[in-house]
């Protein structure tokens, strides 16, 4: 069955009855890691001058794991609710510290630096959504 973009990001309802697991924010998740990689990819070739070429690579490996990190979101697998907790987590750290560091030592407040920002507070807002989730997922088994 094949299901375009526009499908996926679509919010959902479920029938009369039927509920979703109890705290799972899989979607709002995804939804934030695919504005987050749109944002990095649209921002590569901008930053690119200010990125070493290594930089750049992880730059590039970093999008593809948060697009995948976002792919595989369920509410039945929580192995990859604490991944996208820890993606989650470990890209508003970095994105943060480059921000931070861009207007520390360039005394910049350009482009490098509000691009991450943005990217740093889309991160944080998954990592609660990753963390509500995750909680949920331990108070089932309760």
């Amino acid at each position: 069955m094949d299901m375009d973009l526009t499908e996926d990001l679509k919010v959902h309802t479920k029938p009369a009855g039927e509920r979703p697991p109890r705290h799972y924010h899989g979607g709002t998740v995804r939804r934030l890691f695919l504005l987050g990689g749109v944002i990095m990819l649209l921002a590569l070739p901008f930053t690119f001058p200010q990125l070493s070429i290594p930089l750049f690579t992880v730059s590039l490996f970093a999008v593809l794991v948060v697009g995948v990190g976002a792919g595989f979101m369920s509410p039945n697998q929580r192995w990859i609710v604490v991944l996208d907790l820890f993606i989650s987590a470990f890209a508003f750290v970095v994105f943060e510290f480059v921000a931070v560091d861009a207007y520390v030592t360039k005394h910049s407040l350009g482009f490098l630096l509000w691009v991450n920002q943005v990217l740093a507070l889309i991160f944080f807002f998954a990592l609660y959504f990753s963390s509500k989730t995750l909680r949920g997922r331990f108070l089932e088994r309760e």
